[in-house]
Order: structure tokens, then C-alpha cells, then sequence
């Protein structure tokens, strides 16, 4: 068991949401599924990335938007939204819309500088202001201001049978403290800290000039972010590294994942390009494995939000394996735990390969359907059984069957509802956000004085 910090008081997952360019409709299905599979698995958080000119996510508002219909509880974020591609005006009025139909749920993520390829793309996007526009941090500031109520207009009032506002409208009250910047610089961190927005790390920083490795690196990021921030060292950090548990997994499953990281961890032995970007190792095995690699994470361990980042090119599959292990087994590792519901252990259950087998539902329909048929025959004599006598053996073990197949039927119906009912006795007894153990909760309040001292 690995050694805890603070438990894990939020735990996210990140998808990119890949859809086939001939018929996209059935991958955007596929991402608000994913989201409504997240909210019944218990997660606090779905985020979604953002892809301009891509097969990923292009509007992350109207997924956002959708997703809040089909959900009641769970958060809803983007990872984030390059401001580059959007007029701030125009994004807070989407923000603040989404925000107010989703009840408060939404957090956007957002980063600054030109848009990747500007060279082949900013006459299409900026034809006659291409050369006037403004990639810098000040493009966020204008977006914090107007989903914040400031004025946007010198004028309110009323024009003819119209009413006009000089603020965005709608406005979301509580939107500007939800808002989250994506920075992988010690510049970033700084600025999103001094500016008191939430601050996002993922799997990808800028070494710049440290040699350090990239946890160490990433440490330094957030440790600048809360020194700059008016709320210091309790200010919001969520990191989100791909992680990917094996505990239900196939053997097939397993040795694709293999296949993936070992494709992706040559570029993580160090800095790459002029920019020193660095990137994070995939984190591949069983839960318990996990948990010891993120214990051990410098960057994870000063963090207490998690969005932990779906691999790409997965299948639906794949994903709802995942998800179910990281709820039901790596975020209890981590001192987490779902909101718990029937509903929440039968799905994380069937996400994590507890399925009903097809030849179940045939020996309830031979229970409730066949028997019936030979008694009510029998009884109504709307046939004449006397032949039936002379064949008895056979009849006698045809019922003798199907006494047995109801008999089967109604057994294991009893045992898989009392899986759930002692998964659901389980979980009752988790307490919110600390582990199981007493002997380490007492441990975590023990040595709580001195990190919060420490911090």
C-alpha cells in the first residue's frame, strides 16, 4: 500500500473526443456518452479538449452544452480553449450560457498564443487583422473582465421596443472564479497566479533551463503559481497525467496498452525541440502500481484535484474499462471516493467487466414463459395430452429441464445482487475522502499541522 498524503478530494478524467471525418456523428454520441459513464461512475469532473482544424472536439461550448442536459451533478471543463481562435466578447456570452443551463457546472480552461499553423490558417481566421492581433496574456485579461460583469459597451438603455446592457448577458455569477488557465511555463504559472485564476498542468511542461526531470519541473510550476496567487497555498491546482489501469483488463487490452506506451516513452527521456518541452510518462498497470507512482510524483504531491488524461485513438470500450478501474480502484488508492448510488456500483461494476452473460436472459424467458404454456395447456385440456403418456420420459425431462434452467435462472439472479449488495455495503462505509484505514487517516490528521506549517 502506498504511503498517502491529503487524500484526493477531486477526481476528473480528460477525453479529445476523436470522431471519423466522413461521419462524425457517432463520435460526439460517443464523448457525451463517455460524460454521462463519468457522472454515473461518481467522478467530480469531465473535461474535454479542445482541436481546431482536427477530428477531435471544435466547439467544446456545444458539447458542453449537450452534456449539461444529459447531466446533473458532474462538473464540466474544458482543457483547454486556445484564445488565439476566439473573440473573448463572443466566448463569455457561450461561457456564461453554458454555465447558467449546466447550474453552475462549468470550468473553463483557457492558454494564449498565436493559433498552431497561423502561417497556413490566419487568412481564413483573421483575413484583415491578421497583423493587428494580440496573442498575448492580455487577450485573457479581456475575457476574465467580461465574464466578470465589467462594462463591455459604452452604452445601456433602450432603443426603440429593445433593451440593451453595456455587460455581457447573460451573466453566470461564481463563472470568473471556475475559470482556468493551462500553462506549461514558469511564466504561465506566475501570471495565472497573480491574476487569481485556477491553474491546469498536464502531462507536457517547458524544462526552459532546468536539468531537472519533469515531476521536479512541474513542481516548480505550481509552487510559483500559489507563491503569486492572492490565496496561496490553498489556490486550485489540477494536474492531468495519462494514466492507464490494467485491474480489468483483458489480456488483449494489456498488450495494446503496452504497445501505446512503449510507443510514446522514448520522447519523455528528455527536453525536446528549441522550446525544451517536456513530457510526462504514460502510467501503465494495476491500480496499486499507480498509486505508488503518483505518491512517489513530486507534481502530484501538491495537488489535491486530479484530471486524469484518456489515452488517444482508444476504443469506447477501452475507455469504459478505464474510467471504471481509475473510480472503483485507483481514486479509493489515492483516498478517494465516489459519490455513492446503486446505480454508481452497477455501472462501475459493468464498466469494469461484471456483465450479465447473454445465455442468463434465455433461461429466464424458458422460466417465465415455456412452464407456464404446458400448465395452462394441461389445465384449459384445449389438448389432448393422451399421446403424452406414452412419450413420458420425455416430457418428464423436458419440465425436469426447465425446472433446472429456472432453478439456474433465479440462482445466479440471487448471487448478482448480492455482489451489489455487498459492494454497496462496502462502499456505504467509505467515509467521504479519506481512506479505508483508520490507522492512516489518523496518520493523514496527525501530520496534517506540519505540511499545512510546511506550506
Amino acid at each position: 500500500m502506498p504511503q498517502p498524503g491529503i487524500p484526493l478530494a477531486k477526481l476528473g478524467f480528460l477525453t479529445i473526443g476523436l470522431f471519423d471525418g466522413d461521419d462524425p456523428g457517432p463520435g460526439h454520441r460517443s464523448t457525451l456518452e463517455i460524460i454521462e459513464l463519468g457522472e454515473r461512475l461518481g467522478f467530480d469532473s469531465a473535461w474535454v479538449r479542445h482541436r481546431h482544424l482536427q477530428y477531435g472536439i471544435s466547439s467544446p461550448t456545444a458539447i458542453l452544452a449537450a452534456a449539461s442536459q444529459r447531466t446533473s451533478r458532474i462538473e464540466l471543463g474544458t482543457a483547454v480553449i486556445p484564445l488565439g481562435w476566439e473573440n473573448p466578447l463572443r466566448l463569455a456570452e457561450d461561457l456564461a450560457t453554458v454555465d447558467i443551463l449546466s447550474g453552475g457546472r462549468l470550468n473553463p480552461g483557457v492558454s494564449v498564443g498565436p493559433p498552431m499553423n497561423y502561417d497556413t490558417v490566419g487568412k481564413a481566421l483573421y483575413p484583415d487583422t491578421g497583423e493587428a492581433e494580440d496573442f498575448s496574456y492580455h487577450r485573457v485579461t479581456r475575457l476574465l473582465a467580461h465574464v466578470a460583469g465589467e462594462p463591455a459597451a459604452s452604452f445601456s438603455g433602450t432603443i426603440g421596443f429593445e433593451e440593451f446592457s453595456d455587460k455581457v448577458q447573460p451573466h453566470s455569477p461564481g463563472l470568473r472564479q471556475r475559470l482556468w488557465y493551462g500553462g506549461a511555463s514558469l511564466a504561465s504559472a506566475r501570471w495565472a497566479g497573480a491574476h487569481a485564476m485556477n491553474f491546469l498542468t498536464s502531462s507536457v511542461v517547458r524544462a526552459e533551463e532546468s536539468q531537472e526531470g519533469f515531476a521536479a519541473v512541474q513542481r516548480s510550476h505550481i509552487e510559483a503559481f500559489r507563491a503569486a496567487h492572492p490565496e496561496g497555498a490553498s489556490a486550485r491546482v489540477s494536474q492531468g497525467l495519462v494514466v492507464i489501469p490494467t485491474d480489468s483488463a483483458t489480456a488483449e487490452q494489456k498488450a495494446r496498452y503496452e504497445a501505446y506506451v512503449a510507443a510514446r516513452t522514448p520522447r519523455t527521456a528528455s527536453p525536446v525541440g528549441p522550446a525544451r518541452m517536456m513530457f510526462a510518462r504514460d502510467l501503465l498497470g494495476t491500480s496499486q502500481e499507480i498509486a505508488e507512482m503518483l505518491y512517489a510524483h513530486a507534481g502530484f504531491q501538491q495537488v489535491t484535484e486530479v484530471a486524469f488524461a484518456l489515452p488517444f485513438t482508444f476504443s469506447r470500450e477501452d475507455y469504459a474499462q478505464i474510467l471504471g478501474d481509475i473510480a472503483g480502484s485507483l481514486g479509493p488508492a489515492l483516498g478517494w471516493s465516489p459519490r455513492r448510488t446503486l446505480r454508481t456500483i452497477v455501472d462501475m461494476l459493468q464498466a469494469r467487466g461484471t456483465h450479465t452473460p447473454r445465455w442468463q436472459p434465455m433461461l429466464r424467458i424458458a422460466a417465465i414463459l415455456v412452464l407456464p404454456v404446458f400448465i395452462a395447456l394441461k389445465l384449459t385440456g384445449t389438448v389432448d395430452w393422451s399421446w403424452w403418456w406414452v412419450m413420458a420420459p420425455w416430457w418428464i425431462l423436458a419440465l425436469l429441464a426447465i425446472a433446472i434452467a429456472a432453478g439456474l435462472a433465479i440462482a445466479f439472479t440471487l448471487i448478482k445482487w448480492a455482489v451489489l449488495a455487498r459492494a454497496w455495503v462496502r462502499f456505504r462505509r467509505l467515509p467521504e475522502f479519506t481512506l479505508v484505514n483508520p490507522t492512516v487517516v489518523s496518520r493523514i490528521e496527525a501530520e496534517r499541522p506540519s505540511r499545512e506549517a510546511d506550506a
